[in-house]
């Protein structure tokens, strides 16, 4: 993989995000508030940054490291 393949190589940590979906109502201290879904997607401004990029046309590589939990493994 040469460099002059891409326009932008971004290096940086690569991590997921996960957003709680269909929440009742906004959670109060001490109290449990269940969501009844959820979304696990992107994460880290370095990952959403090169996505962007790419989306814009841009040929894009990226560079990061990942972690061994369970994450790490899809």
């Amino acid at each position: 993989m040469a460099a002059k393949e891409f326009d932008v190589i971004v290096i940086g940590e690569l991590n997921v995000d996960i957003i709680l979906n269909h929440i009742a109502k906004f959670p109060e201290i001490g109290k449990e508030i269940l969501a009844k879904d959820l979304d696990v997607t992107l994460g880290s401004s370095s990952a959403i940054f090169a996505s962007n990029l790419s989306s814009l046309g841009a040929r894009v590589a990226f560079i990061g490291k990942v972690g061994n939990d369970g994450f790490a493994t899809r």
